[in-house]
């Protein structure tokens, strides 16, 4: 299943303001609930499972949480998120400008003015998941695929990923 949103789709349709205001964040929210209401059954029809999260916003949620000055692959990987976590993070960025953000959080240039929009996007997520947690994964879809498939495995007391032999 593919949705039709995004944090750029989203900057594009809600982000006239830099900040956003109250109205346009209400508005962006309640548009995303719109969207999601319903998938977590699809995504989700065994509530026991583990949502992890992949990809330049949740990453970079991550990392501004953790109130890092440089972005370090091993210290993101396995960050769990809660709707707790993000909604404090939306709190203080909301009314701040992407310099500000930026300046604020050490992010990359192209990553402050979208990363509202994509938390954005992550909290509505949460509030639909099992325990409104998300384990966030540096590595990307493309490396779980092929650990689902037994094609590669994860070795050693850190997370490193090595072709498996034969």
């Amino acid at each position: 299943m593919s949705l039709p949103i995004g944090a750029l789709t989203l900057k594009e349709r809600f982000g006239s303001g830099d900040p956003l205001t109250q109205k346009e964040y209400d508005l962006m929210r309640e548009r995303i609930g719109e969207t999601l209401d319903g998938v977590d059954d699809f995504f989700f029809p065994d509530r026991r499972l583990m949502a992890v999260g992949t990809g330049g916003s949740v990453t970079t949620v991550a990392f501004m949480l953790r109130r890092e000055r440089q972005y370090r692959s091993d210290r993101i990987h396995r960050t769990v998120l809660t709707a707790p976590h993000v909604v404090s993070l939306l709190q203080t960025v909301r009314p701040l400008t992407a310099d500000a953000i930026r300046e604020r959080y050490f992010l990359e240039p192209g990553k402050a003015d979208i990363v509202l929009f994509g938390g954005v996007l992550l909290l509505e997520i949460l509030l639909r998941i099992p325990g409104q947690r998300i384990t966030v994964s540096d590595y990307g879809l493309l490396e779980g695929v092929a650990l689902e498939r037994g094609r590669w495995e994860i070795t050693g007391k850190t997370v490193r990923m090595q072709r498996k032999k034969g």
